[in-house]
């Protein structure tokens, strides 16, 4: 039965009402009818651009309406054709259609429609314009996120509210498939993790089984509020981070970082920080504000036991300095003021400066702390931090005086004296061994001389 006029007026009716725009050409491509929402498609208040008014009107042919729309600038015409070569193109193609063409036509106020011509038994055209605009940015916006996880190294995947695999990013594609275990999509994730479990790729926790393991990490899935971070080792001694946070729909979005770098680094810096913390040298660390972000065990064992003075990381260098003043541990000189004197102290710590060229210099000084004498050493690193050692060298420093008291007695002895090495090499001659060689032999004591050339 065919329908009258009135059930198709109904039918057009309800297509507009869906946001579909229909179009029907005769035979001879004349108007027969159009939706007269049709016009809402040449305006788009996102993009603040209207175009001239379109004449719809019965019996107007299609390329007399499309000319319109060139006149209007709705459609550009190619750079390689003029309007009249360009409609002719077009009308050859519409003459063409001897079924069905489906295809995306974007305006240039911005707006995208898919266009449907279907062929009509009596040779018209069925045509229908859906306003896709909105879809598009999306796909398009989801397209460039697409291509933005697929240019990361960090593996990016998604299992929907079901447990089930919906999404990997192409790092993730490829770590399954190297391992010769794909991803499919509809997988839950309990068979994701425990074919990785079972193929010794995720290592198990020391004092779990393989079952316990893999029912922790599906309650703490299951009782995830919004994201939990976990560290996992793998077989072959990488170490990875998942992150993993619920969506609004329910399912998970995981991001899996490498992080066996840090993981390695972590490890030498706390042997490190375990060794300098054992050292007799004492160690310090100020970020370039002149704030202690770290002090071994010697600084801080030394300075509460001797001075009183507890050390904190966070503790300016000023407090600290002030606090070693008022325990009388650093020395203010009778003819400076406190302030003064911390004012030269910050002074020579700022003449500290990092060389880009990598031949950075530190500056050494010694330092009495009570009855201490200590070689301070400071360096300044590339991130403006400053590094600073002291070695104790009070014994030291009692031997230097010991010797050089030894040393000015020996040379005011009547007795001449002479210190060879075990190579017989002069190392030591007194004043009154090099006054006996002049007067005597008119030889002159070198130091560094053989025992041969000074015999001859």
């Amino acid at each position: 039965m065919e329908p009258n006029t009135n059930q198709l007026s109904q039918l057009f009716e309800g297509l507009s009402a869906t946001g579909v725009r229909t179009i029907l050409w005769d035979e001879d491509d004349n108007l027969l009818h159009a939706d007269p929402g049709m016009l809402e498609i040449y305006q788009n208040e996102e993009f603040n651009e209207k175009f001239g008014k379109v004449e719809l009107t019965e019996g107007i042919s299609w390329r007399k309406w499309t000319a319109q729309e060139i006149t209007l600038g709705i459609i550009e015409v190619p750079e390689d054709l003029d309007q009249e070569s360009f409609l002719n193109k077009m009308e050859k193609e519409r003459q063409g259609i001897k079924d069905r063409r489906s295809r995306e036509l974007t305006f240039k106020n911005g707006v995208t429609v898919l266009s449907t011509d279907i062929r009509l038994k009596d040779g018209g055209l069925f045509t229908s314009f859906t306003d896709i605009t909105e879809q598009k940015q999306k796909n398009e916006k989801l397209d460039a996120l697409s291509k933005a996880l697929d240019s990361t190294d960090n593996a990016t995947f998604i299992f929907d509210r079901n447990g089930r695999f919906v999404y990997g990013n192409k790092s993730f594609h490829e770590l399954q498939n190297n391992r010769g275990l794909p991803v499919y999509e509809g997988m839950t994730h309990d068979e994701w993790l425990r074919r990785l479990v079972e193929k010794g790729i995720f290592t198990v926790p020391e004092g779990m089984t393989a079952e316990e393991h893999l029912a922790n990490r599906k309650a703490m899935r299951d009782n995830i509020d919004h994201q939990y971070i976990t560290e996992t080792g793998r077989s072959d001694g990488t170490w990875i981070l998942d992150t993993t946070t619920r969506l609004d729909d329910g399912g998970f979005i995981t991001v899996v970082s490498d992080i066996t770098d840090y993981k390695k680094q972590a490890t030498e810096l706390q042997r490190l920080r375990t060794a300098t913390d054992l050292s007799s040298v004492g160690s310090m660390i100020w970020d370039k504000d002149d704030r202690l972000i770290y002090a071994n065990r010697f600084v801080k064992e030394h300075n509460k036991e001797v001075h009183g003075v507890e050390i904190e990381e966070g503790i300016t260098y000023t407090d600290f300095a002030r606090s070693l003043m008022d325990k009388g541990a650093l020395v203010v000189p009778d003819d400076t003021t406190l302030d003064d004197f911390l004012e030269k102290q910050l002074k020579n710590r700022a003449l500290v400066t990092y060389q880009h060229d990598g031949e950075s210099e530190s500056q050494s000084f010694e330092r009495e702390l009570g009855d201490k004498t200590f070689l301070s050493s400071m360096v300044r690193l590339q991130d403006g931090s400053l590094f600073q050692t002291f070695a104790d060298i009070t014994e030291l420093k009692k031997h230097e005086l010991e010797l050089a008291r030894l040393n000015t007695a020996t040379d005011y002895s009547s007795v001449g004296t002479l210190i060879w090495n075990k190579d017989d090499v002069l190392i030591y001659f007194n004043r009154s061994a090099h006054q006996f060689g002049l007067n005597s032999f008119d030889f002159e004591f070198r130091l560094g001389a053989s025992y041969d050339e000074v015999a001859r």
